[in-house]
C-alpha cells in the first residue's frame, strides 16, 4: 500500500477538522509526520494527534524530503506565499479555502470592501493566481471543495 507522509502548516479549529479527516481516508497509508504554527501550545498539540515533528518556521519543514503532501490551514491571506513555497520545495499541496482574495494593501482605505476599487481587487487576485500558475508547472486542476 502506498504511504502518503504529510506536513501541516496552521495549528486552528480548521486544522482539527483536517486531522479528524484523515482518519477516514481508505486504500492508502496516511502519516501525518509534522506541523507548523507559532501557537504557544504546539508541543502539546502535536502530542495530542500523534505528531512527531514540530517547527515554528513551515519552511524548514519543507526541507523534510519524506513529506510528500503540504495541507495548509491557515488565514487566505497567507495561503499564496505557502503554496508557492510548498511547491517550490516539490510537495503536492491542499489548501483550505478560500485559495485566495483580496486582503488589502498598505495605505488601503477602510472599510476596504466598499471603498477600494473592485477592479484592482480583481487584478490582485488574478495577478496571484497567474503567479501560482507560472511558477508551478504541476498544477493540473483547481479542486474547490464545500
Amino acid at each position: 500500500m502506498k504511504k502518503v507522509v504529510i506536513g501541516i502548516i496552521g495549528s486552528g479549529f480548521a486544522a482539527g477538522l483536517h486531522l479528524e479527516a484523515y482518519q477516514y481516508v481508505r486504500g492508502i497509508e496516511i502519516q501525518i509526520k509534522a506541523i507548523s504554527s507559532l501557537a504557544p501550545n504546539l508541543r502539546e498539540y502535536a502530542n495530542a494527534h500523534g505528531i512527531s515533528d514540530i517547527y515554528t518556521d513551515y519552511r524548514e519543514m519543507l526541507n523534510d524530503p519524506e513529506i510528500s503532501l503540504i495541507d495548509i490551514i491557515v488565514p487566505p491571506a497567507l495561503h499564496t506565499q505557502c503554496i508557492l513555497d510548498a511547491l517550490h520545495a516539490g510537495k503536492h499541496v491542499i489548501c483550505e479555502k478560500p485559495l485566495t482574495g483580496y486582503f488589502g494593501k498598505d495605505k488601503d482605505p477602510l472599510p476596504i470592501g466598499k471603498k477600494v476599487d473592485r477592479q484592482k481587487m480583481m487584478d490582485t487576485v488574478m495577478e496571484e493566481m497567474n503567479q501560482l500558475k507560472k511558477r508551478s508547472c504541476c498544477i493540473r486542476k483547481i479542486i474547490y471543495v464545500r
